[in-house]
């Protein structure tokens, strides 16, 4: 059986990085001052030790979007800290369209500028904490990375994990129906990757 192609290139590994749901904020804050965005910028890092963190857009209008699982009592403090330190802040217990425009707009009005935040390949809408798909050749080079959101991730999920990865990627706008024929391997990964499931494609 011939490897999956992609961009006729020959697809070797396929690499699945699923993302545990969680409570997700989205926090924005008005920084004019460089000393300010630094004050936020440290925050946020530290923030990251405890949960995940992605940023959604820097300069005068900064957001992140932060995801914890299990108690989220972290939000309630990162508000805290925001409102005793700067005069406009805005939290959001929830990642939505709604909110990712409200940046939108909020940059376009000030000298801020929106991160890359990954689209859903299933329905295009934004989500900073995608299900991550990575296709790579025999080199371990990576060829193309999709990213599902945690609602398109909801209706594929399977217990099979590599039911899981085709069902997603036959789902995907771009027509990857083929991988329904390729007959997956599962292949090791590193001992830093213990999230991440690996298929190897066999020829």
């Amino acid at each position: 059986m011939a490897k999956f192609t992609l961009r006729r290139k020959a697809v070797s590994k396929i690499l699945l990085k699923p993302t545990t749901p969680g409570d997700r904020a989205v926090f924005i804050v008005e920084a004019r001052e460089r000393s300010d965005r630094r004050k936020v910028v440290e925050l946020f890092e530290t923030v990251a030790e405890l949960a995940e963190v992605a940023p959604i857009s820097s300069g005068e209008i900064m957001a992140y979007a932060v995801q914890v699982r299990g108690d989220n009592s972290l939000f309630g403090k990162i508000e805290s800290v925001l409102k005793e330190e700067f005069c406009f802040s805005i939290v959001e217990r929830s990642f939505t369209d709604v909110t990712y425009h409200l940046i939108q707009s909020l940059c376009e009005e000030s000298e801020s500028r929106l991160c890359p935040v990954p689209q859903c390949d299933i329905c295009a809408h934004a989500d900073p904490f995608p299900t991550r798909v990575t296709m790579q050749d025999e080199k371990d080079r990576d060829l193309l990375e999709a990213h599902y959101c945690s609602r398109c991730a909801a209706e594929q999920a399977h217990p099979s994990r590599e039911q899981f990865l085709v069902d997603l990627l036959t789902a995907d706008r771009r027509d990857f129906g083929a991988i329904r024929d390729a007959r997956l391997v599962p292949s090791p990964v590193a001992a830093d990757q213990s999230e991440v499931t690996a298929y190897a494609i066999a020829s």
